[in-house]
């Protein structure tokens, strides 16, 4: 599998909310399938060892990864 660089302009946002903080990042969508892994585990794996809750758009909407 040959990798190409994929332009991706680093677009962060922190905000202070009533539970903590939020993280908003934007993330190419051909990398999600990396972030979620197989049946979301890789995802669950991340959110529980960083006590954070990671949301991924739904198929066919547009958004960002935003890290709590």
């Amino acid at each position: 599998m040959i990798w190409e660089d994929e332009a991706c302009d680093t677009v962060e946002s922190v905000e202070k909310t009533d539970k903590g903080y939020r993280l908003s990042m934007e993330v190419p969508s051909s990398l999600f399938k990396f972030i979620l892994g197989k049946r979301a585990e890789t995802k669950k794996k991340i959110e529980k060892e960083t006590n954070t809750q990671i949301m991924i758009p739904r198929q066919g909407e547009e958004g960002d990864v935003g890290e709590f």
